[in-house]
C-alpha cells in the first residue's frame, strides 16, 4: 500500500503562550511556523482550512550537547509542502532511530507522519545508530479532535516511540500540559507489557482532558 501521509488537510489553532518558560518557547517555536504555511485568512489554501479535526503540530525544544534548538512538525503533508522548515521524518515504516542495537520500526508507514515521530526521526538520522544519547526534548502539542475540541497530549503510536527513546536511547522527553506546566514522560513509560503501555496512556489521558 502506498503511504501518502494523508489526513485532514489542517493545521492545529495556536493558543497563547503561558506557563512554564521552555512550553512557552515550545508554543512560540510551534506557532512560528504556523503562521508560515497558512494564508492572510488562516488557511492552508484556497479551499483548504486551517483549523480541522484530526491534525497534529508539535513545537519541541531539543537540547544535544551545549547547543538547543527548536523543530516542529506537523501530520499532514500539506503541511509540508506549504513549509518546508517542518520536520520530515521518514515515510514509512522503518525508523531512523537505532540505539543500543534495538532499531524502532513504526506499527505502519503512516505512523511515521505523525508531528511528534517527524521530529524524533529527523533528530535520530542526525544522530545515527549509537548505544545512548544524551539529550532531552520537549513536545507541545495541540490536536484537533472530531468534536471539535483540542487536546495536548501524543497519540498512542507517538507515545510508544517516545517510551522507546526513553527506555532504550535513555533521552529525556517532556510534555506540556493544558496549563503549559511540563510532564516527564518518564513516569508514564515505565512498563513491561503491551497492556501496562496502554494503561499508562489511559492515564496520561486523565491529566490532559479536551478543551475547547
Amino acid at each position: 500500500m502506498v503511504n501518502t501521509c494523508a489526513g485532514t488537510a489542517s493545521v492545529a489553532k495556536p493558543a497563547p503562550p503561558s506557563g512554564d518558560t521552555d512550553c512557552k518557547k515550545t508554543e512560540n517555536a510551534r506557532n512560528n511556523e504556523y503562521n508560515k504555511m497558512t494564508n492572510k485568512n488562516g488557511q492552508l489554501t484556497t479551499n483548504q482550512k486551517a483549523v480541522g479535526p484530526g491534525t497534529t503540530m508539535t513545537g519541541a525544544q531539543i537540547k544535544k550537547g551545549r547547543g538547543t534548538k527548536y523543530k516542529s512538525g506537523h501530520s499532514h503533508k500539506v503541511a509540508q509542502q506549504k513549509n518546508p522548515n517542518l520536520a520530515k521524518g521518514t515515510t514509512s515504516k522503518t525508523s531512523n532511530m537505532d540505539c543500543a542495537g534495538q532499531p524502532y520500526n513504526h506499527s505502519s508507514a503512516s505512523h511515521s507522519c505523525h508531528a511528534e515521530a517527524r521530529v524524533l526521526d529527523d533528530f535520530f538520522k542526525e544522530v545515527g545508530k549509537t548505544s545512548t544519547v544524551k539529550a532531552s526534548f520537549v513536545f507541545n502539542t495541540l490536536t484537533k479532535k472530531a468534536s471539535g475540541k483540542f487536546q495536548k497530549i501524543p497519540c498512542p503510536n507517538c507515545h510508544k516511540m517516545m517510551c522507546h527513546a526513553i527506555n532504550t536511547c535513555k533521552v529525556e522527553i517532556s510534555i506540556c500540559d493544558n496549563n503549559n506546566k511540563k510532564i516527564d514522560m518518564k513516569d508514564h513509560c515505565n512498563f513491561s507489557s503491551d497492556d501496562e503501555r496502554k494503561a499508562k496512556y489511559s492515564a496520561l489521558k486523565i491529566k490532559l482532558p479536551l478543551f475547547p
